[in-house]
């Protein structure tokens, strides 16, 4: 980001006169009153189950990392999920690893370590934001901006989950700063700093963990250097990109040349990405219906997103915002095919808190010339303004703190149906993903949608006879499954459950531990004795 660095000068400027120094320590306060809020909160519910937000993403994630924390290795990533061994080669287990080093020198809970590290990478996201948008546009407009970013709704969200998003793009932003100071570094004649290195370590994690944030790098991707004319940075940015390379290239080899189908469930996930790009998403009025519902709801609050209609704006002035919203159109061309899941709008909600931080710079910059009345009331308007889309932004992600009702039977008294799973060794149980992670045993995963429940027998490499709950369960107990594990509070079950009333009669449950219910597979002639 070395163009476009006529945006700032007049912002600050401003910022040495007695109005905007006053706008500046009220935005100060702000800052810290929302990192006050933001923190009581997470140190409250640091031990919260990981069965909010995305569960199918933070549950395979914390699965990999539980296997890695028992002697697992990073080249061959596990799932407690058949067919098995089931490795999950879809990204580099970076952030699993890293949360499972934590466990073992911290000795606290998983959960909790992997919740710690996100936070974390968001704090180091929010420093490089802050470090980014101050040399561009002032220290008012660097306040302001990390105040957004972290109370952005989807912030809230997803910097807290056991998943690597936030890990990830609090590395990118981090290596882009760096980056910077490099560069700088660089123009000066000082080429022995530590700031390349920097830049290189955290672009290369970052897109290890998060290989979708590949198409950010053109955001990056300036032609010269002030005062370097022949020097660019495109080898360098190829160069951060190697070692996700690597790791696609191993998992390739892994997959086409092992017996068996270990790797069943990323081949689905590969197969996923292929045929749903971004644009074709948009063809699908479900798809948009889901993307509106989380830029509105789940992202950056109704009143955030007029903050995109600033890109015009900066458009002609600032070549920096010309190549960031083309990175963002390139990354939604590859993620546009599940962006109805909300954590992928993590990644353009920097960008968003920058415009913000601009915005209300601007508005205590802009009006020098004005009435002191004029001047007053715009700067308290601005702040009033900027505040209550903050507390917004909070209040809106009030829920992510609170355990859907669905998922609280995992979150009681389970260790009697565990009990029976351990009594047959050899045999898994049938359950929901998250059911598997709760119990820690090897399972199948139950699907209750039609192309869900054919992605899971594909996994196997079989073809599902039937499309229907009764016709999974069925393909799964001829797999040697012998329990099955239901959540009578999944609204599914209501709705579904009845179709496996054939298979899963009265007589064949075995034990009851609240709402959830554990089922026998094998033929219920005898009574079943208590392990």
């Amino acid at each position: 980001m070395q163009d476009g660095e006529v945006t700032g000068d007049s912002i600050r400027n401003s910022e040495t006169r007695p109005g905007s120094r006053l706008f500046g320590l009220a935005s100060a306060i702000l800052l810290i009153v929302v990192f006050l809020v933001r923190t009581r909160d997470e140190i409250v519910h640091i031990d919260q189950p990981i069965f909010e937000g995305y569960v199918g993403r933070q549950v395979p994630t914390a699965m990999v990392a539980r296997d890695l924390s028992r002697d697992g290795s990073f080249l061959y990533p596990r799932l407690q999920t058949g067919p098995f061994p089931s490795w999950f080669l879809i990204e580099p287990p970076v952030y699993a690893q890293v949360s499972a080093w934590i466990e073992q020198f911290s000795d606290f809970p998983l959960e909790r370590c992997g919740r710690i590290l996100s936070l974390a990478a968001m704090l180091i996201g929010a420093a490089a934001i802050g470090d980014l948008t101050r040399r561009r546009s002032g220290l008012t407009a660097a306040g302001w901006a990390i105040v957004f970013f972290v109370a952005w709704p989807v912030t809230c969200r997803y910097a807290r989950a056991f998943q690597p998003d936030m890990f990830a793009l609090g590395l990118l932003l981090a290596g882009i700063a760096f980056r910077r100071r490099a560069d700088e570094s660089l123009a000066a004649g000082r080429e022995d700093d530590i700031f390349p290195t920097l830049a290189w370590a955290s672009l290369a994690i970052a897109f290890a963990s998060k290989p979708t944030l590949a198409p950010l790098a053109i955001g990056m991707a300036y032609p010269r250097i002030p005062g370097k004319p022949n020097h660019s940075n495109l080898r360098f940015l190829a160069s951060t990109l190697v070692p996700t390379v690597c790791w696609y290239a191993w998992a390739a080899w892994l997959t086409f040349s092992s017996p068996g189908h270990s790797a069943g469930h990323s081949l689905d996930g590969f197969a996923f990405w292929l045929n749903a790009p971004g644009p074709i998403s948009l063809l699908s009025v479900t798809n948009l219906e889901a993307i509106a519902r989380n830029v509105l709801a789940k992202a950056w609050t109704p009143v955030g997103v007029f903050l995109w209609l600033l890109v015009p704006v900066l458009w002609r002035r600032d070549p920096a915002v010309r190549r960031w919203v083309i990175a963002l159109a390139c990354w939604f061309a590859i993620v546009g095919g599940k962006a109805h899941h909300g954590y992928y709008w993590l990644v353009p909600s920097p960008f968003l808190a920058i415009l913000g931080g601009w915005f209300m710079a601007r508005i205590d910059a802009e009006h020098g010339a004005s009435t002191f009345l004029f001047r007053v009331s715009a700067r308290h308007l601005g702040f009033v303004g900027g505040t209550l889309m903050a507390a917004l932004s909070i209040l809106m992600a009030a829920d992510t703190y609170v355990t859907p009702e669905e998922w609280k039977p995992l979150t009681g008294e389970i260790s009697r149906i565990r009990a029976w799973l351990n009594s047959t060794p050899g045999r898994p149980f049938v359950g929901h993903e998250a059911a598997i992670f709760a119990l820690d045993r090897p399972g199948f995963r139950w699907e209750w949608s039609e192309p869900a429940q054919r992605r899971a027998a594909a996994a196997f490499g079989t073809k599902l006879e039937g499309e229907s709950p009764a016709a999974l369960l069925e393909f799964y107990r001829s797999q040697g499954a012998a329990w099955f594990v239901a959540i009578e509070t999944d609204p599914e079950w209501e709705r579904q459950g009845r179709a496996l009333g054939a298979i899963l009669d009265e007589r064949r449950i075995v034990q009851r531990s609240g709402r959830l219910v554990l089922y026998s597979l094998t033929e219920p002639s005898a009574p079943h004795e208590r392990p």
